[in-house]
C-alpha cells in the first residue's frame, strides 16, 4: 500500500474524528473521496485518496482533520469539502507580548457567552473556535 499524507492530530480529539461505531470517519471518507487509517498511539491519521478522490481532495482532508483537532464538529468540519468554504489558523501568540496579552486578547474574541463569535456567525456565516 502507497503511504499517505500523516496529520498529527490532538490525542484527546481522536474519538470525535472517529465517532461512534466509526460514524465519523465514514462521513469524512464520503465527504472528501479519501481513506483514513488512524494510529491512535502516535496520535495520526494517515490520508491517502479513495475511489473518487485526488491530491486536492487530501489537501481538503487535511484542512477537516485539522479543524477538528482544533475543537470544530465534524459538522462544521465538512464544510470544508465546499470549495465555498476555508480554513484560516490565526496563531494569537504572534500578535501577543505575553501571556496576559495572549489572555486578553482571547477574552476580547469571546466575549461573555461567545457573543463575538455569535454575531460573526450571523453576519458573514464564519465559524471560529479559540484553543490552546
Amino acid at each position: 500500500m502507497s503511504s499517505g499524507f500523516i496529520v498529527p492530530v490532538d490525542p484527546s480529539r481522536l474519538g470525535v474524528i472517529i465517532g461512534k461505531d466509526g460514524s465519523n470517519k465514514r462521513k469524512l471518507e464520503q465527504a472528501f473521496g479519501v481513506e483514513l487509517s488512524i494510529d491512535s498511539e502516535r496520535a495520526v491519521v494517515t490520508i491517502r485518496p479513495g475511489e473518487g478522490g485526488t491530491p486536492y481532495t487530501v489537501l481538503k482532508a487535511k484542512k477537516a482533520l485539522e479543524a477538528i483537532s482544533l475543537g470544530f464538529s465534524v459538522d462544521d468540519a465538512l464544510l470544508l469539502a465546499d470549495d465555498a468554504y476555508d480554513l484560516e489558523i490565526v496563531d494569537l501568540s504572534e500578535v501577543s507580548r505575553n501571556w496576559e496579552d495572549l489572555r486578553r486578547i482571547k477574552a476580547r474574541i469571546i466575549r461573555h457567552g461567545g457573543a463575538i463569535q455569535e454575531s460573526s456567525r450571523g453576519a458573514n456565516g464564519c465559524q471560529g473556535c479559540c484553543g490552546r
